[in-house]
């Protein structure tokens, strides 16, 4: 599936009770069909778990995340993720079989 992503207010929180800890609260962004979007911050501000809750590999609290009007229910077909790091730590070889297994 490929299109205009569309995240409208959404949440998510780890923990219960006293121990809840907001990780995103209230965000709304597009993502263009065919422009390169990069998602940089500190270490613990949450880009990991946006990255998750787009996939569709974790759920939101509350929000909405659709692709072209359809919610994102969870991922579809062979789905990947790799962070920049790994990415750096990976020898060309790796990279590679990587990128024919999900590209």
């Amino acid at each position: 599936m490929s299109g205009q992503m569309e995240i409208e207010s959404i949440t998510k929180s780890y923990g219960m009770g006293s121990l809840r800890k907001p990780v995103i609260e209230d965000c709304s962004f597009t993502l263009e069909e065919g422009k390169l979007t990069v998602l940089i911050g500190p270490s613990g501000c949450g880009k990991t778990t946006l990255i998750n809750v787009l996939a569709g590999y974790d759920a939101v609290e509350s929000g909405t995340i659709s692709i072209d009007g359809s919610p994102v229910k969870g991922p579809e077909g062979p789905t990947g993720c790799i962070s920049g790091d790994s990415a750096f730590s990976l020898d060309d070889h790796s990279t590679e079989c990587y990128l024919r297994s999900y590209g």
